[in-house]
């Protein structure tokens, strides 16, 4: 068995790959011995962050996150920071990467607490006269307030240093910039484009030949703006979804590199590929009108509530 000793005096050789939603790594090197070759010698480390311990949740604020913070950043109740759990280095210095990402929201809704709270999860039928019948109305009861941190980003005060790529224009504006459930940490990216008109608001909104249009139109900045910020990829690694039913009713678009696997909000019932979307309302405009929409809800959402009110 290596001792930990052995294990120290490891010669890092490459990543093999990593793993962001896991929070795994797989890397190579070798271990120097006399008179071999390093390819007779070589290390390959899987590294895994373990999980958080229940009974240590309170200690993690209390006791174990220490100074400094790093991208504090905060947008109306919504903030977030990287920070350190564990201790300095050899030097008492803090030379490696922040250990944990975390994100708060202050003061803290009902709505809130139940969108965050596990809850069971259902496939529902959404068809058109459900939508116009109860969901619309829900749609268009919730107050503005509710999503003031996107019109925080619209209005430029807020965040404008993240941005990638910044068109402001009431039809054809948009801003893209990271995904907030994003470390920014790693070869990997997620960014969202919030859009800059205020008409769209869902996927059911997306009607007519010039709403096609405008789609292929974002298609192509998206592409511009990421290979720009990542010249080492090409299109087909990119991601480009919008998620139905959204976590918030104004239109935006998630991005992400396609090696970000198991992505919260990716799985069947919730995101929908812009690709698809395009070819679909290629063969009829007004197709999101018109069909039945199987989504995934859960049982503690108000909008689960709505779609099975009797």
């Amino acid at each position: 068995m290596l001792t930990l000793e052995r294990l120290k005096t490891f010669v890092f050789e490459r990543v093999l790959s990593e793993d962001r939603t896991h929070r795994k790594i797989v890397f190579l090197g070798h271990i120097p011995v006399p008179n071999t070759a390093p390819e007779q010698s070589r290390i390959l480390f899987i590294v895994e962050k373990t999980a958080f311990d229940v009974n240590e949740t309170a200690s993690l604020i209390h006791q174990r996150v220490s100074p400094p913070v790093i991208d504090a950043e905060q947008n109306d109740v919504y903030g977030w920071f990287l920070a350190y759990l564990s201790g300095q280095n050899e030097l008492g210095e803090r030379s490696f990467s922040p250990d944990v990402r975390i994100q708060y929201i202050y003061p803290a809704t009902e709505k809130h607490i139940a969108k965050h709270t596990q809850s069971v999860a259902h496939i529902i039928p959404e068809t058109p006269a459900v939508y116009e019948k109860l969901v619309l109305p829900y749609i268009e009861s919730i107050p503005p307030s509710r999503i003031a941190w996107v019109f925080n980003i619209l209005d430029r005060k807020k965040e404008v240093e993240t941005f990638l790529g910044d068109v402001n224009d009431p039809i054809n504006g948009y801003v893209i910039l990271p995904d907030m459930k994003w470390d920014k940490q790693g070869s990997h990216f997620y960014y969202q484009l919030l859009v800059q008109r205020r008409d769209i608001r869902s996927l059911r909104d997306l009607r007519g030949k010039d709403i096609l249009d405008w789609l292929k139109y974002l298609r192509a900045e998206i592409v511009s703006v990421v290979l720009g910020k990542h010249p080492d990829i090409i299109v087909s690694n990119i991601r480009m979804f919008i998620h139905y039913v959204p976590s918030y009713y104004h239109f935006h678009i998630h991005i992400t590199s396609t090696g970000l696997a198991d992505l919260p909000g990716i799985n069947v019932g919730k995101a929908h590929l812009l690709e698809t979307i395009i070819d679909n309302m290629e063969l009829d405009p007004m197709y999101y009108a018109k069909r039945t929409l199987h989504v995934s809800v859960t049982e503690d959402s108000d909008i689960y509530k709505v779609m099975t009110r009797s």
